[in-house]
């Protein structure tokens, strides 16, 4: 076939244009030099301009590349057990079914879905700065896809920089404020070393610090944190009644006596739980 965009039948084998093998992979449009002639979506042969099927391992549109290796197939879905996974480019740049983002640093839209990098949820929680490593993608103070470096709210309940912790949970948050309707609360450590949000800043400096006039332990915020600045093993603890104060540990618990002097002996102080 001699040319396959004339309408005629040139070598008289009964076939024209496209339909002829001869033609496979030829431009098959004189307007037109992005088409030629390959396989329609029916795998019928036809003149085409792109790949058709990115999943079928057949060269649709007759360029020599199939599937993913076709540039034409960028974007689309590659697999069809696997919605999931489209026509990007692997970490090495090469055209490739993949499933994910696979850098998120490199300016790139690597799984052809149309963002790139720290735009791609794909990469929540990852590395976004090739030499600023403390860098991750998360949530700006817009709450939009980023590159950021830290909580840029402690407040909001989300995982604003994507490392798995939100407010006061992650260590970021440390010492600033957790609470919108109370800016008197910030993030801190209690007794048992658990981040939590407390008003009273100081439990053992007989201050009421976040002026809801109680002080110490009499403030609950006040509840597990450490009260005595000589003794650390002393918090913010509930006695036998209820009440809380600042105690110690209950340091041997089979002798009968209540050493830390909050109503409970021995065993039936949580203290010896395990003891």
């Amino acid at each position: 076939e001699l040319n396959c965009a004339d309408g005629v039948d040139n070598d008289g084998d009964g076939d024209t244009d496209c339909a002829d093998s001869d033609c496979t992979g030829l431009a098959c449009d004189q307007n037109d030099p992005q088409l030629n002639c390959g396989l329609d979506s029916e795998a019928a042969k036809a003149c085409v301009a792109r790949e058709a099927v990115c999943s079928d391992g057949v060269d649709d549109d007759g360029d020599g590349v199939a599937d993913c290796a076709d540039a034409d197939c960028l974007g689309q879905a590659c697999e069809g057990g696997d919605t999931g996974k489209n026509c990007g480019r692997d970490e090495q740049g090469e055209l490739a079914c993949v499933a994910r983002e696979a850098v998120c640093s490199d300016g790139v839209d690597d799984d052809g879905d149309g963002s790139a990098d720290c735009a791609d949820a794909d990469c929540l929680g990852q590395a976004c700065d090739a030499v600023e490593v403390t860098l991750n993608c998360g949530l700006d103070a817009q709450d939009a896809l980023a590159c950021v470096a830290r909580e840029l709210d402690c407040a909001d309940g989300l995982d604003n920089d994507g490392d798995g912790l939100a407010d006061c949970l992650d260590a970021d948050c440390a010492g600033l404020a957790c609470n919108p309707s109370d800016p008197s609360h910030v993030c801190a450590i209690d007794g048992e070393g658990a981040p939590v949000c407390v008003g009273e800043l100081d439990c053992a400096d007989g201050l009421d610090s976040d002026g809801d006039t109680l002080v110490d332990c009499a403030d609950p915020d006040c509840l597990s944190l450490g009260c005595d600045a000589e003794d650390a093993t002393k918090a913010c603890r509930p006695d036998a009644l209820g009440q809380v104060a600042c105690y110690g540990v209950e340091t041997v618990c089979d002798d009968g006596l209540d050493d830390d002097l909050d109503g409970w002996i021995d065993g039936a102080d949580s203290d010896c739980a395990g003891r």
